[in-house]
This record gives C-alpha cells, sequence and structure tokens, in this order.
C-alpha cells in the first residue's frame, strides 16, 4: 500500500506541475506570446507522457497488491478504494484523494478557459486575414 500512496503523491505533484504549466500557457495565450507557447506546449506534451507512465505503475499496483483485475484497474478510483479500507488507510489516503481532486479541478479551469483564449486568438487573427484580404488598400497603400 506504501507503493500506492508514493504514486499518488508523484501524480499530485506532476499535476502542480502542470498546473504550473497551464498557468503560464495562459499568461502567453494572453499576451499573444508564440514562441513561449510552443516551448510550454512541448514541456507539457513531456510531462503527461511521465503522468501516463504514473498512471500505468497505479494500474500495476492496483493489480498486484490489491487483486484489482486488470482490466478494472484503469476504472478504479481513489473514492472507490477508500469504500473498501480500513480506518487508518481512509485516514492516509483521503487527504491525498482530497488533494487529487482539487488539483484535477483546477486543471481543468485552466484548460477550459486556455482553450477559449486560443479560440479567441485564432478567430481574431482570422479577422484581420479577412479584412486584409477583402480591403487590398489600407490608408491608400495598396497591399
Amino acid at each position: 500500500m506504501d507503493d500506492l500512496l508514493t504514486t499518488l503523491q508523484d501524480q499530485a505533484g506532476m499535476l502542480r506541475e502542470l498546473i504550473r504549466s497551464s498557468e503560464e500557457q495562459q499568461q502567453a495565450l494572453v499576451h499573444l506570446r508564440a514562441d513561449e507557447l510552443e516551448k510550454i506546449t512541448q514541456k507539457q506534451t513531456e510531462l503527461l507522457l511521465l503522468m501516463q507512465q504514473k498512471e500505468r505503475l497505479r494500474w500495476h499496483i492496483l493489480n498486484a497488491d490489491l487483486g484489482i483485475n486488470r482490466q478494472d484497474a484503469p476504472r478504479a478510483t481513489l473514492s472507490e478504494l477508500l469504500g473498501t479500507m480500513q480506518d487508518y488507510e481512509q485516514e492516509m489516503y483521503g487527504p491525498i484523494r482530497n488533494e487529487l481532486a482539487t488539483l484535477l479541478a483546477r486543471l481543468q479551469q485552466l484548460n477550459n478557459t486556455n482553450r477559449l483564449l486560443a479560440q479567441r486568438a485564432r478567430n481574431s487573427t482570422s479577422h484581420i486575414l479577412d479584412f486584409m484580404r477583402d480591403n487590398v488598400s489600407i490608408c491608400n497603400v495598396k497591399i
């Protein structure tokens, strides 16, 4: 069970890092810094790959230590597991469950906002290009 707790704590740390990265992404989107966006996206991709590996480790631990079959392990939630644990285990795992829920909610919020900002930036660029295409001269200067 210690392996599971360590894995969950590692996942929480990765989520905190992804949140920091998403906050940086938000600032880059607000200020239209395309060069920063590319670096941030690359960093997020690398972090997501590491998180995927950690998630597979969690599935393995659930299978090996708790006897949850391989098909059910990916769908097993910590909330469900808490219901089957002894009181002392619930005291150990309850705080990390709450932290993960809070971190995931924050990440979801940031992702929604960033998606909206990216869409607005794309629309703004499209409007500018449409304007320039339709109006071949600006201030009597032919474009």
